[in-house]
């Protein structure tokens, strides 16, 4: 989803950008389309208003993943709503947030951002050993965006050698 939509506007009235987008990648990417990933600033902090705001915006035709950088997110509350409305509750790597991976959403799908060094810091073989020893049976999305350096690359393909 766009940064504007996101990080600027905060879904707060962005609909008509919001169904643009959504259309754009149906269009566009039609069966290949995976998901469509939300993702909030380290600002954008849990409220039971914000929480409506964004199961009342999403379009429920398509695979949404929603990323947040607050630590206050992390509750049953939400974790609750998204799989009663079947949104995935992306996984981080980041260094301000837990490091769960939850397996127990619609979809598998992590981020990893860099730890200890965000955007630079790249994860030890038995790091990625760990991660694809709880990710094994499932399907779904890794991305490394860890991307400052070449350590985004060299942890891909170390994962995805893993998984073979």
């Amino acid at each position: 989803m766009p940064k504007e939509i996101t990080h600027i506007k905060k879904l707060i009235d962005c609909e008509s950008r919001l169904n643009d987008f959504y259309n754009i990648c149906k269009e566009g990417m039609n069966d290949k389309l995976g998901a469509i990933l939300f993702q909030f600033p380290p600002s954008y902090a849990f409220s039971k208003e914000k929480l409506g705001a964004i199961l009342g915006i999403l379009n429920y035709d398509f695979k949404n993943v929603v990323e947040f950088r607050h630590e206050s997110w992390w509750n049953d509350e939400v974790w609750n709503a998204f799989k009663a409305n079947n949104i995935t509750f992306c996984s981080v790597s980041h260094p301000n947030l837990p490091q769960t991976i939850f397996k127990d959403f619609p979809m598998l799908y992590i981020r990893f951002h860099g730890i200890p060094r965000l955007f630079h810091s790249s994860y030890s073989t038995k790091e990625l050993q760990h991660i694809n020893h709880k990710i094994q049976s499932k399907k779904g999305f890794v991305y490394f965006n860890n991307t400052a350096s070449e350590a985004g690359i060299l942890n891909a393909l170390e994962l995805k050698r893993m998984t073979v």
